[in-house]
């Protein structure tokens, strides 16, 4: 049987619908709760499209404010912004969380944005434009390659 890790709840999923699992098999309630409308979109178009994209990089901390970032690369010629970051948030004391994206043009944009988030001080994420709806590639995402980043997995 075929198995993967991802660093998010909605790459799992969408890894898991490309192998045709049922949705109503993956999706019980109120198990990781959006705390918000633009989070449970986010989540539902990366399980739409998760598998279209390349992860780069990934960090997940596990310590008092819970957040996980995700670094991809769209490798289509279309996307506008090639290369994203998901960045996701839990609220311990709701049980809630957070997903926000952007999109940048180049790596080093993307890399930046990492680097300034990693130092405690990441500017705003700038929203991708909408690209092109193409056909989806059966290709599940890739683990990233070692960074040498100290991550605790979940």
């Amino acid at each position: 049987m075929a198995t993967q890790e991802f660093p998010l709840f909605a790459m799992a999923e969408s890894w898991l619908l490309a192998r045709r699992c049922p949705p109503d098999a993956i999706e019980p309630p109120d198990v990781h709760v959006a705390a918000d409308a633009l989070t449970h979109a986010l989540e539902n178009r990366v399980r739409r499209d998760a598998v279209r994209f390349t992860m780069l990089d990934s960090y997940t901390d596990d310590g008092a404010s819970p957040q996980v970032v995700v670094m991809l690369r769209s490798p289509g010629p279309e996307a506008e912004a090639p290369f994203r970051i998901l960045w996701e948030s839990y609220d311990v004391a709701s049980g809630a969380h957070t997903l926000r994206e952007g999109g940048f043009t180049t790596y080093d944009e993307a890399r930046a944005w990492w680097n300034a988030w990693q130092q405690g001080d990441p500017p705003p994420l700038r929203p991708p434009a909408p690209a092109p709806r193409r056909g989806t590639s059966a290709t599940a995402p890739v683990r990233p390659a070692s960074t040498g980043l100290q991550g605790r997995s979940r």
